[in-house]
C-alpha cells in the first residue's frame, strides 16, 4: 500500500471516527430541532438557549456530505431536521438568515454575508445529497441582495433589513473581507455541483473578483478593504490562503476546467504557503505571519491544519508542483493531525494543541465556531481524491 492510499484510508476512518459519530449521536440533536454546538471534551452538550447560523449550516454539510459518501452509514433521518433549524434562522423580512436565532426571543439584526453563505452551502450539498430544494431561486436571491451591481463578482458584507439601524453594523470602515468573498466563492462551487445552472456565471465571476482584488504577489492574500477596496493592515492569514488553493482548483474543476491564470494564482498561494506555513521542526501548519512572512510560532490551531491537507491535495491532484515535494507535505500535515491534534480517547480533533499534542486554550470539542466543518471536507476530499 502506497503512503497516499494508506493516507486516504485513514482519512476516511477519521470523517466517520471524528467527525460524523461524535456530532451526529442522538444526544447531539436539540429538542427544537439542529444542532447542540456547545460541546464539551467528552462530547456532552452544554447548555445553550441560542443557535447560530454557521455551525447549523456547517453540520448540515456535513449531514449531506456523509449520505454522499455511503449513504448505508449517513446520517440519513438527520438532513431534514439541520435543514429546518437553518430554515428557522429566515428574518422576519422573508429573505436571509440571521446570525442568532433565540429560543425564545428575537430581535432584527444586520444580516451577515459570511452567514448568509454557509447557509446557500449546506442547501447546496443538501441537494447533492438528495433533498429536493429549490437551488436556482436560493442562488439567485442571495446573489440580488448581496451582490454589488456595480462590481460583478463581489458582494456586500453585510445588509440592513428593514428595523436596524445603521449603527447596529458590525464592519463599520472594512468594506470587505477576504474571508467572506472566500466562503461566497464556495458556496456558489457547490451550488455548481449540485447543479444549479444559475450559479455557473456568478462562480467564474466571483473567483476572477476575488483574486484581483485579494491577490498580490509573490503569492498572498489581502485580509481586509477599506471602502475604496484598497488593503487594511493586517496580519498574513495563510490559513486562508492555503484554504484559497484548495477551493479555487476545486471550482475550476467543477466549472470544467482549472484557467490558466487562476492556476498560476494557486501556485504561487502554494509556494508561500509550503515555505512559511509548514513547520518543518515542530511540525504542523501555521496559521498566521507577520508582514514579514515570519510564521507565528506556537499552539496549533485545528482549522489552518485541515485546510493545509485540503489545499495540498488539491493542489496535488492538479500537479501545481513536484508532486513529491507535495506527497512530503500532505504525509507532514496528516501525520500532525493523526497523532496530535486528534483527542485519541474521545475522538475529534482538539482546538488547540501544543507541539506535544497538549491540548491548550479551550478543551471544549464544540462551539459556534468549530462545527467539525473544515476537518470533515478535508478528511473527505483526502479520501476520495488521494486513494
Amino acid at each position: 500500500m502506497s503512503q497516499l492510499t494508506r493516507l486516504a484510508h485513514e482519512a476516511e476512518h477519521a470523517f466517520w471516527a471524528d467527525c460524523v459519530e461524535p456530532w451526529f449521536r442522538p444526544e447531539a440533536w436539540r429538542s427544537g430541532g439542529g444542532f447542540h454546538e456547545q460541546r464539551g471534551s467528552d462530547w456532552a452538550p452544554e447548555p445553550e438557549s441560542r443557535t447560530h447560523i454557521v455551525p447549523q449550516s456547517r453540520l448540515m454539510w456535513v449531514a449531506a456530505a456523509a449520505r454522499m459518501f455511503d449513504r448505508s452509514r449517513g446520517p440519513v433521518d438527520r438532513l431534514e431536521q439541520a435543514w429546518a433549524r437553518v430554515q428557522a434562522h429566515r428574518g422576519p423580512h422573508g429573505w436571509g438568515f440571521d446570525w442568532v436565532r433565540d429560543d425564545e426571543h428575537q430581535e432584527p439584526r444586520p444580516l451577515s454575508l459570511y452567514g448568509n453563505a454557509f447557509a446557500l452551502f449546506a442547501q447546496a450539498g443538501a441537494v447533492r445529497a438528495g433533498l429536493d430544494l429549490d437551488l436556482d431561486s436560493a442562488v439567485l436571491d442571495f446573489a440580488t441582495h448581496f451582490g454589488e451591481p456595480d462590481k460583478p463578482g463581489l458582494y456586500q458584507e453585510t445588509l440592513l433589513p428593514p428595523g436596524v439601524e445603521a449603527h447596529a453594523r458590525p464592519d463599520a470602515g472594512i468594506r470587505r473581507t477576504q474571508n467572506s468573498q472566500l466562503h461566497v466563492l464556495e458556496a456558489l462551487s457547490e451550488a455548481v455541483a449540485a447543479g444549479s445552472e444559475a450559479a455557473r456565471p456568478l462562480l467564474k465571476a466571483n473567483v476572477e473578483a476575488f483574486l484581483r482584488v485579494f491577490f498580490v504577489r509573490p503569492g498572498y492574500l489581502h485580509v481586509v478593504l477599506n471602502e475604496d477596496d484598497l488593503p487594511l493592515p493586517h496580519s498574513w492569514s495563510i490559513g486562508h490562503d492555503v484554504e484559497a488553493i484548495g477551493l479555487i482548483l476545486e471550482a475550476g474543476e467543477r466549472l470544467g476546467g482549472v484557467p490558466e491564470a487562476w492556476t498560476e494564482a494557486c501556485t504561487a498561494l502554494l509556494g508561500r504557503c509550503l515555505a512559511v506555513g509548514l513547520d518543518r521542526r515542530q511540525g504542523g501548519f501555521s496559521d498566521t505571519a507577520d508582514a514579514g512572512g515570519r510564521a507565528h510560532r506556537g499552539p496549533r490551531n485545528w482549522w489552518p491544519q485541515a485546510e493545509a491537507l485540503h489545499g495540498f491535495t488539491q493542489a496535488w491532484v492538479h500537479r501545481l508542483i513536484d508532486r513529491a515535494e507535495l506527497e512530503e507535505a500532505l504525509d507532514h500535515t496528516w501525520t500532525w493531525i493523526r497523532d496530535r491534534q486528534t483527542d485519541q480517547e474521545h475522538r475529534g480533533l482538539w482546538a488547540w494543541v501544543e507541539s506535544d499534542g497538549r491540548p491548550v486554550h479551550s478543551h471544549k470539542k464544540g462551539h459556534e465556531w468549530k462545527a467539525a466543518y473544515h476537518e470533515a471536507r478535508a478528511f473527505w476530499a483526502a479520501a476520495r481524491l488521494l486513494g
